[in-house]
């Protein structure tokens, strides 16, 4: 029985285990995103790189080139910038050449991946890509291609104080909302109390009116019992 039982709290164990591990491998790929892809000439070239990310962080961008025949490589360059003040522009790559004078088989992958080191001073925005190269495809008769200088958009710097706002601006709706509830509550609750103050007054309204009848009719019947002619006797 004792066995039993073990085995089972392993077995949960482990899919407990599996459940997190999984969480976050898809937590890891949501972050990632493909920014360049083309497939073209036997040449498949895609590059990834992480959704968005804060000034000062270090990010890496991945550069997948993936031959479909037996191709020559002459050259594909790469390059990514974003801004700081001012709109200066800042290059953060300092090589560009990801292949150069290389003969790819079919099927062959080559990735090559860059560390990217955001400047503190990057302004909120998109980094952006630039991506070129030729090669030809080989046989009798080569068959050249050539991708002239080619932008994308890849990682996404945040903006901290406009991350800061949103937040201030997130409390303070949540907190509107409650006030809003609240002060509905209590409009409620006064309109049920001003009813009932409403009806009480009515009754009591009815009450003096009932005490003022009474009050008149027995006056008016006194008077008359005054009022009324002694008989006489003959």
């Amino acid at each position: 029985m004792k066995t039993k039982r073990a085995s089972i709290l392993m077995l949960i164990g482990f899919f407990l285990i599996t459940i997190s591990l999984a969480g976050i491998v898809m937590s890891d790929a949501a972050e990632v995103q493909k920014c360049y892809t083309l497939d073209y000439g036997g040449l498949l070239i895609e590059v990834e790189a992480p959704t968005s990310a804060w000034p000062g962080d270090t990010i890496n961008i991945t550069v997948s080139v993936k031959a479909s025949a037996e191709i020559h490589v002459d050259f594909i360059n790469v390059n990514f910038s974003c801004q700081r003040e001012g709109l200066e522009k800042v290059p953060l790559l300092s090589t560009t050449t990801t292949l150069k004078n290389i003969d790819l088989t079919s099927e062959s992958l080559n990735e090559t991946r860059y560390e990217l080191e955001i400047p503190d001073d990057a302004l909120p925005g998109l980094i952006y890509g630039i991506i070129w190269y030729d090669w030809y495809i080989k046989g009798n008769i080569p068959s050249p291609h050539q991708i002239f200088p080619t932008a994308f958009s890849t990682t996404f710097i945040e903006n901290e104080a406009y991350i800061e706002l949103k937040e201030d601006f997130d409390n303070l709706e949540s907190s509107y909302i409650t006030l809003e509830s609240n002060y509905t509550d209590l409009q409620e609750r006064y309109h049920m109390l001003e009813s009932k103050i409403t009806e009480e007054n009515s009754a009591t309204n009815l009450v003096y009116l009932f005490l003022i009848t009474t009050g008149i009719f027995v006056v008016t019947t006194i008077l008359l019992i005054i009022r009324r002619p002694k008989s006489s006797s003959w």
